[in-house]
């Protein structure tokens, strides 16, 4: 059994969550997540998983998060840090714009500050940078 097809099982997500078009796209995803773990610890690199929700994730919240699930999943079994956006952005969405939507559906420059706060903080929480506010 191959490594991606191992995760996917231990993933205990069960066969379908992806529709027949993805489910491929999904596992080489893996496969090559799985090549960039194995490429950082050759080189004793952090690999730190950061999951940013898709639009519909923030604004309708009974959307499925099969990704997210997989993808979180996969990196505790390794021991790796994932940092899911998708609480501070729905949070942050309550009050301001964070999209240019309808016309494109990337975030807009607020939405990129408050995901780059997100962001420091995590990686200061986890000790992976130095907390510069306290040098100042």
């Amino acid at each position: 059994m191959s490594i991606v097809e191992r995760t996917w099982e231990e993933a205990a997500l069960p066969r379908g969550s992806f529709s027949p078009f993805y489910e491929p796209l999904v596992k080489r995803y893996l496969e090559l997540l799985g090549e960039m773990h194995t490429w950082c610890q050759e080189r004793d690199i952090v690999l730190v998983m950061q999951y940013m929700p898709a639009y519909s994730q923030i604004y309708y919240p009974n959307v499925k998060m099969a990704m997210r699930d997989l993808l979180a999943r996969w990196c505790d079994e390794r021991n790796l840090f994932f940092h899911d956006l998708t609480l501070c952005l729905r949070a942050g969405a309550r009050t301001q714009i964070l999209y240019l939507a309808p016309v494109d559906w990337h975030l807009n420059p607020t939405g990129y500050q408050v995901v780059s706060d997100a962001v420091a903080d995590y990686l200061i929480e986890k000790d992976l940078v130095p907390d510069a506010s306290n040098t100042l």
